[in-house]
């Protein structure tokens, strides 16, 4: 089995970090000209690391996986926490699994109140849907600040 790849019930299971490859290379071919920032590094650091990080580097949220800066469809911008294909956000009573996905989806509704579309998505074709979905909404018409 390629690295980066897992097995599952008996189904070849992209990591998340090969789902950030995916995307990225997505959107420099479908959607060459938008304006988009997307960081896996925080993968490859211990959770000690990434709170020290973190507190250093923005408010205090954790911002999503995915962040595209083009508004659209009343929206300011399309965030997107990427999680690989199959990946289980929940636990049997219906609450997210862990922590983690509670400040993630913290972070989102956050966004969301802010006039964002912020999402979780699963795995590279639904993350490809949301995004196509996303920049086939008009654009959102912005009144800049009149120059004084």
């Amino acid at each position: 089995m390629k690295r980066g790849f897992t097995i599952r019930d008996n189904k070849i299971i992209a990591d998340e970090d090969r789902v950030h490859y995916q995307v990225v290379k997505y959107l420099k071919l479908r959607w060459p000209k938008v304006l988009f920032h997307t960081d896996s590094a925080g993968e490859l650091m211990f959770e000690s690391q990434r709170m020290r990080q973190g507190k250093l580097n923005h408010s205090g949220i954790s911002f999503p996986d995915l962040q595209i800066l083009d508004a659209r469809g009343g929206f300011l911008g399309l965030l997107i926490e990427m999680k690989r294909e199959g990946e289980n956000l929940y636990n049997s009573a219906g609450l997210f699994k862990n922590e983690h996905l509670s400040r993630q989806n913290a972070t989102l509704k956050a966004l969301t109140d802010r006039n964002y579309l912020a999402v979780f998505a699963k795995g590279f074709d639904a993350i490809r849907k949301v995004i196509d979905d996303y920049m086939a909404l008009p654009p959102t018409k912005i009144s800049k600040p009149k120059k004084k």
